[in-house]
């Protein structure tokens, strides 16, 4: 019973407790004017319980206000390899962004069409920016993990970018054929690239590149990490998920070259 029904009550039933004391010589009336009174006592009962339920359902509110600040206000720092990743630009860059990416996702295709070449430009092509790029094939892209094969095939023969920006470029098309004919169409030597794959000779990269991925949180794609270039091949940074427009990486960067 809400409040404004339990005040009605109340009205109610002090009208008709008023009303039955004019007749309080009649047994039956008397009887009611009991049972109003108990029903009197009850509905302030329950006035006195919802307004404690409201009381504390405002500090449950506070709390988790309170703590979801708390959780945002500390970012949490992940470390991640990049030793022996394909990566763009100087390897002594000062920034480092790692991204984890499918290559039927459309929204990775979105960042390597529209926004990568601007982070190319203004970047990486600076010196300001090392780009590394790690596969996170999604089970539900039946594609994912055999392009990733291909574009990983292909850097053992010095083409892992040229493949990137042509299975982007056609990633609405990728399938089993689409990916046999990339190779002569790059150039490659197409017996080697096909035994790679058909071998399965970069799966084990691929798979380290997922693990490496969980356990630094991501859970979808495309997922960026942008941190200080460390010792041993290692950048550390925060994890950010979805497309990051050229202006948020820009000034990620200028912050973090800014940090002493």
């Amino acid at each position: 019973m809400d409040a404004r029904a339990i005040g009605i009550a109340l009205c109610l039933a002090g009208a008709v407790v008023g009303g039955a004391q004019a007749f309080a010589a009649d047994p039956e009336l008397e009887a009611v004017r009991r049972e109003l009174r108990d029903l009197r006592t009850i509905l302030e009962h329950q006035q006195t319980l919802l307004n404690e339920l409201k009381a504390a359902l405002a500090r449950v509110e506070q709390t988790m206000a309170q703590t979801g600040r708390r959780k945002a206000a500390v970012p949490r720092e992940i470390v991640v390899s990049v030793e022996g990743q394909p990566f763009k630009g100087r390897a002594d860059a000062p920034v480092t962004m790692v991204e984890f990416s499918d290559f039927q996702c459309p929204y990775c295709g979105r960042f390597a069409r529209d926004v990568l070449p601007g982070v190319q430009r203004e970047l990486i092509e600076t010196g300001k920016l090392k780009y590394v790029y790690r596969d996170y094939p999604l089970a539900s892209h039946a594609q994912a993990k055999p392009a990733a094969q291909a574009a990983n095939c292909a850097g053992q023969q010095g083409q892992f970018w040229a493949m990137h920006d042509w299975l982007f470029a056609h990633q609405a098309e990728i399938n089993a054929a689409l990916l046999r004919g990339a190779g002569a169409e790059l150039g490659l030597d197409v017996a080697a690239y096909q035994a790679c794959i058909d071998g399965g000779a970069t799966q084990a990269d691929i798979d380290r590149d997922v693990r490496d991925g969980i356990n630094a949180g991501v859970r979808g794609t495309p997922a960026f990490l942008i941190g200080r270039t460390g010792p041993n091949h290692t950048v550390t940074g925060e994890l950010a998920t979805g497309v990051q427009p050229l202006e948020a990486i820009r000034a990620r960067v200028e912050a973090l070259m800014a940090e002493k």
